[in-house]
């Protein structure tokens, strides 16, 4: 990781990106929602970061754009947990 600068900035930017959409994703779609879309995009992605270098022979450009995916969707996992401190009775 320390070897690919860029692909780890790509990752940053989709947690920035993430990080500032999530609040109008909750409002537009509820927390359920977002945290389904966002685990079933982290999945996604995830078997993505581990595929695509094979199928495009390494290519540093959709490395990078997988991880900006993966970045994207991380944030989901943070709501999935306030949803269920939410939903768990006091």
């Amino acid at each position: 990781e320390e070897s690919l600068p860029i692909s780890s900035t790509a990752l940053f930017a989709g947690w920035l990106v993430g990080s500032i959409g999530i609040g109008n994703a909750i409002n537009c779609f509820g927390k359920k929602r977002v945290v389904f879309g966002g685990a079933l995009g982290l999945l996604l992605s995830s078997i993505a970061l581990v595929t695509v270098p094979h199928w495009t022979g390494g290519n540093l450009v959709a490395f990078s754009v997988v991880r900006f995916f993966v970045g994207l969707f991380v944030i989901a996992p943070g709501i999935g947990g306030l949803l269920v401190q939410e939903s768990a009775p006091a």
